[in-house]
């Protein structure tokens, strides 16, 4: 998914590993880095390492489990959101948002709206476990599909409250 201009180098960061790109092709960090546009020591981008930032969402049922759902969270508060933007632990009932609005100038405009994002689709991914989906059915832990659902859920709600259908 390309969410920047074409001919400028880009860095995306959707729910998995940094990939940067330079003209549409995907390149090291070392060779983004190396190319003059950013040095590794830049202060953007630290945030996201940084400890002790890490804030309650709130709670949420979802199929009578409860999930609490935490963002800004750092890779020092949990390793294992390296390379990951959210993360849904289904042995804690969790849901992790990690530090999206790291200062990077390359960043969308607006990160409070790919945070929401961000967190439809680790509720998504919530769901499809606890139905028992996530198990036994491969279409369930595709993340495309969970990004689709995630993604058009609010146009399909607002067309089902315009036609007052009931939720």
């Amino acid at each position: 998914m390309n969410l920047f201009k074409k001919d400028a180098p880009q860095v995306i960061s959707l729910h998995g590993p940094e990939t940067f790109y330079m003209d549409n092709k995907p390149i090291s960090k070392e060779e983004f880095y190396s190319m003059g546009k950013l040095s590794s020591s830049s202060t953007f981008g630290d945030k996201a390492s940084e400890g002790g930032t890490m804030e309650e969402r709130g709670k949420i049922n979802i199929l009578g489990t409860e999930y609490t759902i935490f963002s800004n969270v750092s890779e020092q508060e949990k390793p294992f959101m390296k390379g990951n933007d959210g993360l849904t632990d289904f042995t804690t009932k969790e849901i992790f948002v990690a530090i999206l609005d790291d200062g990077d100038p390359m960043n969308m405009q607006n990160m409070k709206v790919y945070e929401d994002r961000t967190i439809r689709h680790e509720i998504v991914h919530a769901f499809l476990f606890e139905s028992g989906l996530d198990h036994n059915a491969e279409w369930a832990r595709n993340e495309e599909i969970v990004d689709w659902i995630a993604i058009q859920s609010p146009k399909l709600f607002k067309i089902f409250t315009e036609m007052e259908l009931k939720l």
